[in-house]
């Protein structure tokens, strides 16, 4: 009889075993596929799409009255951001001291500068551009790379878009 025992308690817990096994192997599948589209997942939420250059007119232009037919913009780093009259022979420079000047933000406990300018500009074959056509990269301690020596021609419907960074901590985009 005790033999007998033994085989059913052994077929017993070797049933138990083998849904523990069962069991196992499937929370170790769950957990593999887990930490393998976790990242991907993380990945995608953290990657940052540039806005178009619509959405960036529409930002510079929120609230201006102005409705000029020959336009350039600039935004969002400047004094007074929104839509300029396009005039030939026009740089960036000239646009954002019309602008009033590049401003940093006093609203963060470190200290804010711009310190890139790039122009966007639209084109027939990508009306809705998402990159520049022109970067120009600000030191506040290099007067060779001061807003005033940036002369690149404008076009109508140039936008200017100031982008800023922490300059203590040498941190560039």
């Amino acid at each position: 009889m005790r033999s007998l025992d033994y085989v059913i308690d052994g077929a017993f817990r070797s049933c138990q075993n083998s849904r523990m096994a069962r069991l196992s192997g499937l929370i170790v599948r769950w957990l593999i596929l887990l930490l393998v589209i976790l990242p991907c997942l993380c990945r995608s939420w953290a990657m940052q799409t540039p806005a178009p250059y619509s959405d960036l007119i529409d930002s510079a232009t929120a609230g201006d009255k102005t409705n000029y037919v020959h336009a350039v913009y600039v935004w969002p780093w400047v004094k007074a951001p929104g839509a300029y009259p396009f005039q030939q022979g026009m740089t960036v420079a000239d646009l954002i001291a019309a602008a009033g000047g590049l401003v940093s933000d006093e609203r963060m406990k470190l200290h804010w500068d711009v310190h890139t300018i790039n122009v966007m500009r639209p084109s027939s074959d990508d009306p809705n551009p998402i990159g520049a056509v022109y970067c120009f990269s600000v030191s506040w301690t290099n007067s060779e790379s001061n807003i005033s020596e940036c002369k690149f021609l404008l076009q109508e419907g140039d936008l200017v878009t100031a982008r800023h960074g922490n300059l203590h901590n040498k941190r560039l985009w």
